[in-house]
């Protein structure tokens, strides 16, 4: 099956139209990802492996036949059913709002949830990881992890394993659903794009939902994602630095011009060095013209205002700028891995989780 996608302006002006078939229908065959083992060589997800390096963004299509895990599920084991009583659209999501200890004990526990809102006119869900620790009283920091293009909230949150993180260090995990398995990144990709969905209003009222019904700090509020999820990441840190204190994109190019951020913005951005759908050093397979790495650091160091030579971190799989503009930094992560990079990242001691929340961890909104 065949699945045609209008792509955005790309970086030379012209106006691209093109079609792929849906991603690999296999799982890979290495380890799974963040454990340490390496990524697998197949395509998307399958419904029983580990994530292959390729297959996930290209411009359009489904996932294979092995089938990403339904949106109805919670992130990760044990999912619960979707919260009973949707709400519908309220005023504008903001993060001006007190940030004192929480009174009220609200309706958010620990465990796995999943939750539906009416955004738009449409009704949108996203999973809810909530980490033992959390009590209803101290406010938590909140992560927003998007899948990739034909992919779903549940297989991120596999794929990812970003749910580790968040149960050792204590924050909440958040994994939205896109409307055609899709985000509308600005520029990219697939069904959202086309008829110009409002993600990055969706995103806020998720944000602003979980923080109605729990303890969220929302001074602390920061977004990754793959692929088309980290297409979306990039275009968050553009035109929504006033909600997300910092992002963290993973294999996904920068392609809104221009990025005007309304203040510096952390950015660690991670690109795998072996990535053939978004190519490390720029390129256009698959009709899309990506930038290459060096040119979104590049491109993010000159939004925040960043100055000096980079120096090299986490086992020199790292580059980070920390002379930039309103204390930030902006980091590029270069694993040896492919389109899904989470394993190799992991395998050279610089899971992206981990690398990401380090980052997150000292920055937060002025």
């Amino acid at each position: 099956m065949k699945a045609f996608v209008r792509i955005a302006i790309g970086l030379s002006g012209v106006l691209f139209v093109g079609c792929s078939d849906q991603p690999g229908g296999g799982a890979g065959s290495g380890g799974s990802p963040g454990s340490g083992g390496a990524p697998g060589t197949g395509g998307a997800l399958g419904s029983g492996g580990a994530p292959g390096t390729g297959g996930v963004l290209g411009t359009g299509g489904t996932p294979g036949s092995g089938g990403a895990p339904g949106t109805g599920g919670a992130p990760g084991s044990g999912g619960s059913a979707p919260d009973a009583a949707p709400v519908t659209d309220g005023p504008p999501a903001s993060s001006d709002v007190p940030q004192g200890a929480c009174t009220a004990a609200g309706t958010l526990t620990p465990g796995n949830r999943t939750v539906m809102i009416t955004h738009a006119g449409a009704m949108r869900s996203f999973n809810l990881h909530v980490p033992p620790q959390y009590d209803g009283k101290m406010r938590m920091a909140i992560v927003v992890d998007m899948h990739g293009l034909g992919l779903t909230a549940a297989s991120q949150a596999g794929a990812s394993n970003w749910n580790r993180k968040a149960d050792a260090v204590g924050f909440v995990m958040m994994y939205p659903q896109g409307l055609g398995n899709s985000w509308n990144g600005g520029p990219c990709c697939g069904p959202s794009q086309m008829t110009n969905v409002d993600d990055v209003g969706f995103l806020k009222a998720a944000v602003m939902r979980t923080a109605q019904d729990g303890c969220i700090d929302l001074k602390r509020v920061y977004a990754s994602g793959l692929s088309n999820g980290g297409v979306m990441s990039h275009y968050l840190g553009c035109v929504a630095a006033d909600f997300f204190a910092a992002v963290a994109p993973v294999s996904g190019g920068n392609r809104v011009m221009p990025c005007t951020p309304a203040r510096p913005i952390t950015v660690v951005n991670f690109r795998g060095r072996q990535d053939d759908l978004v190519p490390y050093n720029g390129g256009m397979p698959r009709m899309m013209l990506w930038p290459s790495a060096m040119a979104d650091f590049e491109k993010w160091s000159t939004a925040s205002g960043c100055t000096g030579t980079p120096a090299m971190t986490h086992n020199n799989v790292c580059i980070t700028r920390t002379q930039c503009a309103g204390g930030v930094e902006v980091t590029l992560c270069s694993p040896n891995g492919g389109h899904i990079p989470y394993g190799a990242a992991a395998q050279e001691m610089a899971a992206i989780p981990d690398v990401a929340w380090e980052a997150f961890a000292r920055h937060s909104l002025p």
